[in-house]
């Protein structure tokens, strides 16, 4: 009988703990905190290529100013945010991506912004050229640091048992 109780018990204690740790809520409730907040930086990102087709560097400067605020602010809300079941494996991952964002806003956008002011006569071909070659290193960048971003957030979701949207 004692036998018997010492098993009950340890099987109670094992319950116990083991139900302690995260729920695939919580997991998904992580999840959309960094997704929500990560569409507000991409929406801001967005408003800046929208602001380029203008071709208004009145328009476009703004823009990247506002979303550069937004990408700092961001990058502080995740800092203070931790990671999730021990790990910041997903919350890097965002990071990396805000990292990113703001790396552009403070270079290629903000260059091809300084090619958009030129007076006419003094926009050549070779600015031309620049400018496509700035758009193309903003979307090959963001694409390698994405794919790796989704590969993540898939696992991620994956271990704690909920679909992504």
């Amino acid at each position: 009988m004692k036998k018997l109780i010492t098993i009950s018990s340890a099987l109670i204690l094992f319950l116990m703990f083991s139900q302690c740790g995260p729920t695939s809520e919580q997991a998904m409730e992580y999840n959309d905190k960094l997704i929500t907040d990560q569409l507000a930086v991409i929406n801001a990102i967005n408003d800046v290529d929208n602001a380029f087709t203008t071709y208004d560097p009145a328009k476009i400067g703004p823009a990247i100013i506002v979303a550069k605020n937004k990408v700092e602010e961001s990058m502080k809300a995740l800092e203070k945010l931790g990671g999730f079941d021990k790990t910041t494996e997903f919350k890097d991952a965002t990071m990396s991506l805000y990292k990113l964002f703001k790396e552009q806003l403070e270079n290629e956008y903000s260059e091809q912004l300084q090619i958009y002011k030129l007076p006419e006569e003094e926009y050549t071909t070779e600015q031309q050229d620049r400018y496509n070659e700035l758009q193309k290193l903003i979307d090959d960048k963001y694409t390698l640091v994405f794919n790796k971003f989704a590969a993540i957030q898939v696992e991620f979701s994956k271990k704690w048992n909920f679909t992504l949207e």
